[in-house]
């Protein structure tokens, strides 16, 4: 009988920062943290100490997206997009045309990758050639795609719609809506999205019909949502609604004493108690419980325009404007803060392990390899395959990837 000692709650995060290829694994403690700052992208260790650092063209807010554990894509600022292999090696360097300040979709189906800069861009996997539809407005709009439909919002006030199969398009607005900087949230071909001036917008490109709503705030950020709750950041306060079968938009609680430029929400589940996280221009980052009430605010030296992301312990990975990254325990304790040389304003993304305890002992899992485990001067042969860890004495393990799992035999 195996027994899974430790057990990890749920990461619930904006749909744009849930997709394990777009900004890494969540729902696990990482091996590795990638984050930009100024003209580096870093690579941290779970402990915080320095594993490389690349240097790049021009400062970006983009966001580091995570291949499986193969490669890291990223933009930068003069328009570049960066393939790195994870010991930081370069693999590709692909100009496209702008800022790229978005984060990578990365959809490995069809091998592709969308981006944003001022131009709604399709690229095959490898990054050496690319399509795109020219909007000419830059874009702070992290895409997201289902097959080779892909969505974004652009400073021209519109979301896109793009079918990158014959690279035509539908666009949304409404009449005084501002620039769309929010990374919509998918489903199928429905859409949900907020303006800088405060527009909640549904859309059902598949039927043809949505709704707007207009919230008294002003927002850079991207929304969260679970289930029929949505949690956006604004200038003003942070607000909290309800949509009632996509005909209504119901307040729920508001924060008024919470004000964020850029960072946008994680959302956390443990034993039913869900958790906010959020960054603020008052210098902190904020942990709130379902109800809107106070877990902890950490203080740092300047404004948190970092999206926190959070990990399977509740541990908060997120940077600030005054040059540090942090990592925070759901207590607001520091578990590590490392300097750079610039304010960090992009969001990380974690790199899973592939480490699993038994009894005090580690070793690694690799796939593909049959590694030895020692239990007690006991040999075991195990091998990974297909999401599972296999012992030869007819004990299955289900790899729960990539966390550190304490298991005892």
């Amino acid at each position: 009988m195996t027994e899974v000692i430790s057990e990890i709650g749920t990461p619930l995060v904006p749909e744009y920062r849930n997709d394990d290829l777009r900004r890494g694994f969540i729902d696990f403690l990482p091996e590795r943290i990638y984050f930009q700052s100024g003209t580096y992208m870093y690579c941290l260790d779970s402990n915080g100490a320095l594993i490389f650092k690349y240097e790049i063209d021009a400062p970006s807010h983009s966001s580091p997206s995570i291949r499986g554990n193969k490669c890291i894509y990223f933009g930068d600022g003069a328009g570049n997009l960066y393939i790195l292999k994870p010991n930081g090696e370069l693999v590709r360097k692909f100009y496209l045309s702008a800022s790229l300040e978005t984060t990578p979709y990365i959809n490995e189906e069809d091998d592709k990758i969308y981006v944003t800069t001022d131009t709604f861009w399709e690229c095959d996997i490898e990054a050496t050639e690319a399509i795109g539809l020219a909007v000419n407005y830059q874009s702070y709009s992290s895409p997201t795609a289902k097959g080779r439909m892909a969505y974004a919002g652009f400073d021209d006030e519109w979301l896109y719609e793009v079918d990158f199969e014959t690279l035509s398009y539908t666009r949304i607005s409404v009449s005084g809506a501002g620039a769309v900087r929010c990374s919509p949230i998918r489903e199928d071909r429905r859409v949900w999205w907020v303006t800088y001036n405060g527009y909640f917008i549904y859309y059902d490109f598949k039927e043809d019909t949505g709704i707007a709503f207009l919230l008294e705030i002003h927002t850079n950020s991207t929304m969260a949502r679970h289930g029929d709750y949505y949690y956006i950041p604004s200038h003003e306060r942070f607000y909290t609604c309800r949509m009632i079968d996509t005909g209504s938009l119901v307040a729920q609680w508001r924060r008024d004493d919470i004000s964020s430029d850029w960072s946008s929400p994680a959302l956390f589940l443990s034993d039913g108690v869900q958790y906010i996280f959020i960054g603020a221009t008052d210098f902190n980052l904020y942990a709130l419980k379902g109800d809107g009430s106070d877990v902890y605010a950490f203080k740092t030296g300047d404004a948190v325009e970092s999206s926190p992301l959070v990990d399977s312990s509740a541990n908060a990975y997120f940077g600030s404007n005054d040059g540090y990254f942090y990592a925070v325990d759901i207590s607001g304790n520091l578990i590590f803060k490392y300097q750079t040389e610039d304010a960090v304003r992009a969001s990380p993304a974690l790199q899973k392990s592939d480490k699993i305890i038994v009894e005090g002992i580690e070793y690694i899992v690799r796939e593909g390899v049959r590694l030895p485990l020692v239990k007690k001067g006991d040999i075991i042969k195990s091998e990974h395959h297909n999401n599972q860890v296999i012992f030869t004495r007819d004990i299955i393990l289900k790899y729960l990837p990539p966390s550190y799992t304490h298991v005892k035999l």
